[in-house]
């Protein structure tokens, strides 16, 4: 039965039924929503007891003397002969309340029932207590105040990650997600998560206002690392479909990049760009591998593409290679590793004292444009990365 009843039925009004409520003389089921607000549901003995406990308090009893009472009906007697003497020294008005108390039994112990029924019939038109009808704003305002705050506060973080999702979905076109940062962001929203729940377990006040608070000092405390893993978990972007082939991401500074856009052959017109007559165009099953990852304010990046030309176009296509080194300026050295010609360039000018492609060799930062071709196979190949994270440089992974 909803509180809206329980009022048409009691004629009591919501709030002096919340106020029975609060003052734990009644214990109707409820449930509970984040922000504090209870949806009360009440039964039939329920109704009853209001009743009760309206005849009792416009009588003059306490909410402690009823309490008592509930607890101690053995104690019914003193108590009603405590209120008698009050009521004489009070005033002469109330005579009919005080005829009402002096037909108790004295031996007789009588329950709440019994002694509602008795005082019933002096009390129809009395009023309650003003107590019993007030809005107690003070607690009301606090209960609002600490609710709320208790929600921003266990939302917040929460808010924080699907903001930096978000934003890390419009900048990476090919999200490769950090499984080790996604699983410790679980692990430390989990006080969020518990301060978001508790609100539904059933239990004391006090007891989910102590785990409310103790939660959301953890949130707070672990709110810093929270952000830092939630934009570590979507950095990357990675693709090594051909499709995707010289389609970057909107930060990446390879879009920026005069050397990589000149010696990098054109996508063919399958792929929706238009090519530049002065480059071959690539073929539909040509190997690809794109990767870049932004961890503000570092940077990396890594770009290939490879594949089976014709003796013309191989022959061309080195001199064109040489052509855009020497175009920007770029001082570039020549090898053979495996079976594969090289023509390798670092950007500032600042070629690797030792050019080698073992998977040892790490340098602390890198910038590099390679174009290699195997005269055998017939296989071409064009390779660019800069780093400024430290690692390996992606050319020292491939097979030579």
């Amino acid at each position: 039965m909803k509180i809206k009843t329980v009022c048409e039925q009691t004629r009591l009004t919501d709030r002096a039924v919340r106020y029975y409520i609060e003052e734990e003389i009644l214990h109707p089921s409820f449930t509970e929503n984040y922000i504090g607000r209870k949806t009360y549901d009440f039964s039939d003995e329920d109704v009853q007891m209001l009743k009760d406990i309206a005849v009792l308090r416009k009588f003059g009893f306490s909410i402690a003397q009823i309490k008592e009472m509930q607890t101690c009906p053995e104690k019914t007697y003193s108590i009603t002969e405590q209120l008698k003497a009050e009521k004489k020294e009070v005033i002469q008005s109330e005579q009919a309340l005080l005829s009402a108390l002096e037909q108790l039994d004295a031996e007789q112990c009588y329950t709440l029932r019994e002694l509602a029924s008795v005082l019933s019939k002096p009390v129809t038109d009395k009023a309650l207590p003003k107590e019993d009808t007030k809005w107690r704003l003070l607690k009301a305002t606090y209960r609002i105040i600490r609710n709320s705050l208790f929600t921003v506060i266990a939302v917040l973080p929460i808010l924080i990650v699907l903001y930096s999702f978000a934003v890390a979905h419009s900048r990476f076109y090919y999200p490769k997600y950090n499984i080790y940062s996604a699983i410790l962001m679980l692990v430390l929203l989990l006080p969020n998560l518990m301060s978001l729940l508790v609100v539904f377990t059933k239990t004391k006040p006090y007891i989910k206002t102590i785990i409310r608070i103790a939660c959301s000092v953890l949130c707070l405390v672990l709110l810093f690392p929270v952000v830092f893993f939630s934009t570590a978990l979507l950095c990357e972007s990675e693709t090594s479909d051909i499709k995707n082939y010289k389609r970057l991401d909107v930060t990446c500074n390879l879009n920026n990049d005069a050397v990589f856009q000149d010696l990098f052959p054109d996508p063919s017109d399958y792929y929706y760009i238009a090519p530049n007559e002065s480059k071959i165009t690539i073929p539909e099953n040509a190997e690809y591998y794109y990767n870049y990852l932004n961890t503000h304010p570092e940077h990396k990046y890594d770009i290939y593409v490879a594949f089976q030309t014709d003796k013309n176009t191989l022959d061309n296509e080195i001199n064109r290679a040489k052509s855009v080194f020497n175009e920007h300026g770029l001082s570039y050295e020549s090898g053979q590793k495996g079976d594969y010609t090289y023509y390798f360039c670092y950007a500032d000018a600042q070629p690797f004292e030792e050019i080698t492609f073992d998977n040892n060799t790490e340098p602390n930062q890198y910038l590099y444009y390679i174009f290699a071709y195997n005269e055998q196979s017939m296989t071409v190949r064009y390779i660019c990365g800069a780093s400024f994270l430290g690692g390996p440089a992606y050319f020292s992974t491939l097979d030579w």
